[in-house]
């Protein structure tokens, strides 16, 4: 069987006077309870185009090196810039993926961009490492959306939001960040 593969996509943060150079502790942890819940079954990359000169050439080589099944956008407020110039490219070079949307942005603005940006299928909404592994695993399996806590998708041109998932009690319960 083919690994499910996803790529994450840390935004850059050039569309306003703010450079950020922080690691990606979400997307790492992400990535680190996609390989604990899933082992082989599941392939992980990272672009981070914070670290990249311009955004569309390193962005595309990446997307045809690593072709995938789901694409993770991480979002700050000042990153929806990229959103509206990168998502039809992103989509053209991946038309079948999946895309999801995540992080604080993500969490408030989820009506926002599922209405203005078709190429988004979900956002999700609050700690994604439970709720992003939920998703994975309904998309590797062809299950329903609305199963999935956490997350607004669209069904028939509307915009449905599933019951909050429960916030992470133990954070030891987490795997350590997948610095790779």
């Amino acid at each position: 069987m083919k690994p499910y593969r996803i790529l994450f996509i840390k935004p850059p943060d050039s569309d306003v006077n703010v450079l950020s150079l922080d690691v990606p502790l979400g997307i790492l942890y992400l990535s680190a309870c996609l390989k604990k819940n899933f082992g082989d079954l599941v392939r992980t990359d990272i672009i981070d185009l914070r670290l990249e000169q311009e955004v569309e050439a390193p962005l595309t080589a990446k997307i045809r090196e690593f072709p995938p099944d789901l694409i993770g956008i991480s979002l700050l407020a000042f990153n929806k810039l990229f959103i509206k110039r990168y998502i039809s490219l992103i989509k053209a070079l991946a038309p079948a993926a999946k895309m999801v949307i995540g992080g604080p942005d993500a969490t408030y603005s989820y009506q926002e961009f599922l209405r203005q940006y078709p190429g988004i299928d979900f956002a999700v909404i609050g700690e994604g490492e439970r709720v992003f592994t939920n998703l994975v695993r309904m998309l590797m399996t062809g299950g329903e959306a609305g199963s999935v806590k956490g997350i607004a998708f669209r069904k028939d041109d509307q915009i449905l939001v599933s019951a909050r998932e429960e916030f992470i009690q133990d954070l030891d319960s987490l795997p350590f960040p997948d610095y790779g």
